[in-house]
């Protein structure tokens, strides 16, 4: 694969049928195991080790506005090209005429990372570029920490299909965040209409472990919605990523300190003392300094 700088050609979405040249069919090993259309200029008599390859049976030609690159460490002068019908009679690219995608990835994503890799809800897909500022889905896919996450690139134009399997991946991401924010607002609703569970102390450690979880999955299935259409909006992603820190830990924290009280009330039951549960008053002291403190790790963590 070349460097992280090097794009790829987009599989998921397709170029005007009304154009002879298409970057689309580039087949070039490209970044994370994807196509790219950079190609390595062949020395005699060593051939090529990166050389243009186009699918379809379209032709390789150079584009003369993107600017060779020189990378001893790869193998030598790479230069950039697209695939051009046989029937086009096209040898080359005039430097007036722009790739329709962005030739690098650096410079041109907005994601949290600035890596081209997003995965919807979190880490919404965005470009930074005036020109090249609609995002298109490469094909490729990387899982990091049970996390999928999908590679883009910014193009000039919005994509007009996008892959099935991209499609049914997000819908069903959607779905279960809108079963998971129903059964979550279920329960702390039915806990705070109750006067009897609003009573139970040990009520109010759920309704707030709860609490962090139903915002997130509520902005993220809308986040979620938006970025899946691959739209160009632009997300504050830094925010998203500490809400969804935010709702991991605070959970965590809520759930040690509940299992904690629990245990002092089992420890003195097994010496036969009657312990009563926490005092409202405690249990939003804990939980306001565990918000508190979550919410402070995941701005420094986030931003």
């Amino acid at each position: 694969p070349l460097l992280a700088l090097l794009g790829p050609a987009t599989q998921t979405a397709h170029a005007s049928s009304e154009q002879q040249c298409d970057e689309f069919k580039c087949r070039s090993p490209g970044f994370f195991l994807g196509y790219g259309c950079w190609a390595l200029i062949g020395t005699d008599p060593t051939p090529s080790a990166n050389p243009p390859m186009c699918d379809g049976g379209y032709v390789a030609v150079p584009m003369e506005m993107v600017p060779q690159l020189e990378l001893p460490e790869y193998g030598g002068t790479f230069y950039y090209y697209t695939c051009c019908s046989p029937t086009s009679n096209i040898t080359s690219i005039p430097d007036t005429i722009p790739p329709f995608c962005a030739p690098y990835f650096d410079g041109y994503c907005g994601d949290f990372t600035a890596d081209c890799l997003a995965d919807g809800p979190i880490e919404p897909m965005t470009c930074i570029d005036e020109y090249y500022k609609y995002p298109h889905k490469t094909g490729v896919t990387n899982v990091y920490l049970s996390w999928r996450y999908s590679q883009y690139q910014c193009c000039s134009a919005p994509p007009e299909s996008i892959h099935c399997n991209t499609c049914i991946w997000e819908m069903f991401r959607v779905v279960f965040g809108i079963i998971g924010t129903f059964f979550t607002f279920t329960i702390m609703f039915g806990i705070l209409m109750s006067k009897i569970a609003r009573e139970q102390s040990f009520n109010i450690y759920v309704v707030f472990a709860l609490l962090g979880e139903f915002f997130y999955s509520s902005i993220g299935i809308a986040i979620g919605a938006i970025t899946s259409s691959q739209s160009n909006a632009k997300i504050p992603c830094e925010l998203l990523v500490s809400a969804f820190h935010n709702s991991i830990f605070t959970s965590l924290w809520i759930g040690a300190v509940t299992i904690r009280e629990v245990y002092i009330i089992l420890l003195r039951s097994k010496q036969l003392l009657r312990t009563p549960p926490p005092t409202k008053r405690k249990v939003l002291i804990q939980i306001f300094v565990v918000y508190l403190f979550t919410g402070t790790f995941s701005w420094w963590t986030s931003f």
